[in-house]
């Protein structure tokens, strides 16, 4: 049986377990709204590598790289 280490916020503190479905529903709808894992990243302050294991924990259809909603990003 192998066990992984908590993912870990920027100033190295792991994730609470308690604060887990909390952080991963707010990087899920962050994700599925359009964002990318970057952005999500930048927002949250988690690694891009946090977020993806967030998005696969919670079995979320990833995107291909580079796809993105453009549409949130227009210029009016």
């Amino acid at each position: 049986m192998t066990t992984s280490t908590p993912p870990r916020r920027p100033t190295g503190i792991p994730i609470r377990p308690d604060d887990r479905p909390r952080i991963r529903a707010r990087v899920v709808d962050l994700y599925t709204s359009g964002s990318t894992i970057a952005q999500v990243a930048a927002e949250t302050g988690w690694s891009e590598l946090t977020v993806r294991r967030l998005l696969k924990e919670a079995r979320v259809t990833m995107r291909r790289p580079g796809t993105y909603d453009r549409t949130r990003f227009r210029r009016h």
